[in-house]
């Protein structure tokens, strides 16, 4: 049996690969079910939580353009309106977190 350092190598990065993808869809299921546990209809605390920041960073955030916030009840946020507008907002977002 003949076996070659490329071989070796490109074994090793296939296991390595499968723990990372295994990881990553761990951390997938794990995000999506804390995401799925915030109510419907987020209060700042629950941004707060969620944005792993503090009420008066909450406060930067619901003034940001477009913040997504209910047309029926005050001071109350559509979780998934919320999630969708990170999403879109990734990059404005992350410099608001850097900056706090």
């Amino acid at each position: 049996m003949n076996i070659t350092l490329e071989s070796l190598e490109a074994k090793l990065l296939e296991e390595n690969l499968k723990v990372m993808f295994q990881q990553a869809y761990e951390q997938g299921l794990h995000d999506a079910k804390s995401i799925q546990s915030l109510p419907p209809m987020l209060k700042k605390k629950d941004l707060a939580e969620y944005f792993q920041v503090s009420l008066p960073s909450v406060e930067n955030i619901i003034r940001m353009e477009g913040f997504p916030k209910s047309k029926v009840a005050k001071a109350r946020y559509p979780r998934d309106q919320v999630i969708e507008w990170v999403n879109k907002n990734v990059e404005r977002v992350n410099q608001l977190q850097k900056a706090i």
